[in-house]
């Protein structure tokens, strides 16, 4: 039978999310960040603290922060450069909230959260951008 509301049977978030996303802690050393970055083809990985989002380090903040700075590398760790104010959704959300999430804050990446631990991330703007308002 035809679904009687279209809202009921939207795509959501939990449907497009990998999952296996490495986190690590803020102590962590943006070398082993930047070596989980290139061993699992991903360009963000979620700091966690006793399972909380507390930031996300991506490349072009390694990039910017660290590579810029003049920093000493093998000091940083994943608090010198993590973005600390991240935007996320629920599981649960549709992607055209996604979509319109990451458009608004102008963002490439998306954890979603479920029951406040970090759980996955879509990490493709150009995947919601055709659904974005």
């Amino acid at each position: 039978p035809e679904p009687t509301d279209r809202k009921d049977h939207a795509m959501k978030i939990k449907d497009l999310m990998h999952s296996g996303v490495a986190v690590h802690s803020q102590d962590t050393p943006i070398s082993t960040i930047a070596k989980t970055m290139k061993e699992q083809d991903v360009g963000a990985v979620p700091i966690t603290d006793n399972k909380q989002l507390v930031g996300m380090v991506t490349d072009r903040d390694i990039a910017l922060r660290a590579a810029t700075d003049g920093a000493d590398w093998s000091k940083l760790t994943a608090k010198d450069v993590m973005t600390k104010d991240v935007a996320t959704c629920q599981e649960g959300d549709s992607i055209h909230h996604a979509a319109h999430l990451m458009e608004t804050r102008n963002i490439r990446r998306l954890p979603s959260r479920s029951r406040q631990e970090c759980r996955r991330h879509r990490q493709s703007r150009r995947y919601f951008s055709w659904r974005a308002p």
